[in-house]
């Protein structure tokens, strides 16, 4: 496959996420719930998380915004239901973020893209 090819599948994959998301929506009683607002640009998102003894079972989120903070919201969540093991999420970090979304960011998209780590890295304060 060429360079061009993968940066088109990658655009693909990002659209997909940001306008229809397999993970959009919201849980009824998550263990934890994270309501957070990029005050930059408007975006919003919140986060829900459904644990039983230290293994994500469920997890979603919902919110409006860019095509990036979307996206990168919803192949987060999807990381997160496919590693489960609330350790090891908890390692999550903004390199994890960049490697869901495969593309280069602008700083001010960086912060999009990122709002949803944020949401994660609260949650985790949160949780018993």
């Amino acid at each position: 496959m060429t360079e061009e090819g993968t940066m088109d599948l990658t655009q693909e994959i990002i659209l997909q996420h940001g306008r229809l998301s397999p993970y959009k929506g919201k849980l009824e009683n998550p263990t934890v719930k994270v309501k957070l607002e990029n005050p930059l640009c408007g975006d919003s998102l919140r986060v829900d998380i459904r644990i039983v003894k230290d293994q994500v079972v469920d997890a979603c989120f919902s919110g409006e915004g860019c095509l990036i903070s979307q996206a990168a919201a919803s192949l987060l969540v999807g990381e997160i239901l496919r590693v489960k093991n609330l350790n090891k999420i908890k390692k999550f970090n903004e390199e994890t973020v960049f490697k869901l979304l495969g593309i280069s960011l602008t700083l001010s998209r960086t912060q999009c893209a990122l709002l949803s780590l944020r949401a994660l890295k609260k949650a985790f304060k949160i949780i018993p």
